[in-house]
């Protein structure tokens, strides 16, 4: 929508910009209807871009629906002053501005080029939530002390725990502050501890037999995944950018109750044993992975590795295809899934007793669902910039940003408390159930949002970010 009304008022800038054109465009339109009627039609046009304005959550902290209610109030205006107006009277107000027509056309050429770039590359222009201390929000409670932005999350199975990846960035939008390496996180969700996971090391059973880690070598962790396996393991899978791209492949494990006794482990009773890698082809670079019960996996591919910080803006933009899905496993290796390509795939989750695989197209805006057994799109749901998917056995959560991804820029560097939306999504029809929207809080950049309830905890939602030193939660009663 930004890009079509940026397109549209630098038309109308060039039509401006010649007057013998613009005169005949206005000659054409009033000649092919009564001035009554055509009063009629800028009323009408008015009244349906000032309601379309009122529509759109906090329209009036957002650069388009702003547009699009002062260009609708003017035609508005416009409108009830050509009903109210004798025609010779019109006639002569028309007169009068053809004879002064650059003094009026060259101040609206650059009103109107100064609106498309604004709406292009600004979309947000409310206040922004307070992150310089560690406090919550009206809405959102705040957990700060992350080292590297709390990526994506899963659940212990015990329901008790989460698993977070702490992600150290990715080029083209990785700056001095990421340098490319991150950990892998456990939290309590109730009393909020949090540190890294212990990892021990085993061989390359659960990879492609080829790929190798040093266990001393640090990671980057991104997309995560978390499923049991055919054979009764917890299989926890991660998309790793560092040192090399791989995919790495852990089993989720209870602590050994004879162990000697470890503060550490008594305070988080999960650890993870690494069971192999799959290395990843140089071609691809990839965001987030779906595991099945045999060990096979899907992940998202979403855009080249080389790709240049102008040509991922240029992407952006234009909303061009960037990537595609991957398939793995053991005997064939990797394998491009039918209709999966767009804008920059990101979250991915597969259904595997239907055989159905939900794929976030983020630059595309849009999530789709793939029919695996027809290599069909079933559904598709339209949302700005959505990221990971998450499954909480009945339905799909979502986060995604209310806000241009230009908008950014303007943030600091440790949060950005740009407005942002979580939504809970019927997977079989692909209806919005229910969504949260929040603005002005001291948290944003959301990548993920997963509900939990336990014994300790009711409905919470845990909201993970891809640049921030924080994590989110609030009640799912929030209205």
């Amino acid at each position: 929508m930004s890009l079509f009304l940026t397109v549209f008022l630098l038309c109308v800038v060039i039509l401006l910009a010649n007057k013998r054109l613009t005169t005949k465009t206005a000659i054409f339109f009033i000649s092919i209807t009564s001035q009554q009627n055509f009063s009629f039609i800028n009323i009408g046009i008015g009244i349906a871009l000032i309601a379309f304005s009122f529509i759109q959550p906090y329209w009036y902290f957002y650069s388009m629906p702003l547009s699009l209610f002062v260009f609708g109030l003017i035609i508005l205006t416009h409108g009830i002053y050509i009903f109210r107006a004798e025609e010779q009277a019109y006639i002569e107000f028309v007169k009068k501005i053809h004879k002064n027509y650059f003094k009026c056309s060259i101040p609206l050429m650059v009103i109107f080029t100064t609106i498309s770039m604004t709406v292009l590359f600004r979309s947000y222009l409310g206040p922004l939530g307070d992150v310089r201390a560690c406090s919550s929000g009206n809405n959102l409670n705040i957990v700060c002390g992350f080292k590297k932005p709390p990526e994506d999350i899963a659940i212990t199975p015990d329901n008790n725990y989460i698993l977070i990846s702490g992600f150290g960035g990715i080029a083209p939008l990785q700056d001095s502050e990421l340098p490319g390496t991150g950990l892998i996180m456990i939290m309590d969700p109730y009393t909020k501890t949090k540190q890294p996971i212990n990892i021990s090391f085993e061989e390359n059973t659960w990879g492609d037999g080829i790929c190798s880690r040093d266990p001393e070598a640090e990671f980057n962790p991104h997309g995560i995944d978390l499923v049991k396996r055919d054979d009764g393991k917890f299989q926890f899978g991660v998309i790793n950018h560092w040192p090399d791209e791989t995919i790495e492949m852990f089993e989720l494990v209870e602590k050994d109750s004879n162990q000697e006794n470890n503060e550490e482990l008594e305070l988080f009773p999960w650890q993870l044993v690494w069971r192999g890698c799959v290395s990843v082809p140089d071609t691809n670079y990839l965001n987030d992975l779906s595991l099945a019960t045999d060990g096979s996996l899907f992940a998202t591919h979403m855009y080249p590795r080389d790709i240049t910080l102008s040509e991922f803006l240029l992407k952006s933009i234009t909303r061009g295809d960037t990537g595609y899905v991957l398939r793995w496993d053991n005997l064939i290796g990797f394998s491009e899934v039918a209709e999966s390509r767009g804008g920059q795939p990101n979250g991915v989750f597969y259904e595997q007793e239907l055989e159905i695989l939900h794929v976030v197209l983020n630059l595309s805006d849009q999530i789709v669902a793939i029919d695996l057994q027809t290599n069909q799109i079933i559904n598709s749901l339209s949302l700005d910039s959505p990221d990971n998917l998450v499954f909480d056995g009945e339905n799909l959560w979502v986060t995604n940003l209310e806000h241009s991804i230009l908008d950014p820029l303007i943030c600091d560097k440790t949060a950005c408390p740009l407005p942002f939306k979580v939504s809970k999504i019927n997977p079989q029809n692909y209806k919005v159930i229910q969504s949260w929207i929040f603005a002005g809080e001291p948290f944003g950049l959301p990548s993920v949002a997963i509900p939990i309830s336990n014994e300790m905890i009711s409905g919470e939602i845990f909201v993970g970010s891809f640049r921030s030193d924080r994590l989110a939660y609030f009640n799912a009663d929030f209205k």
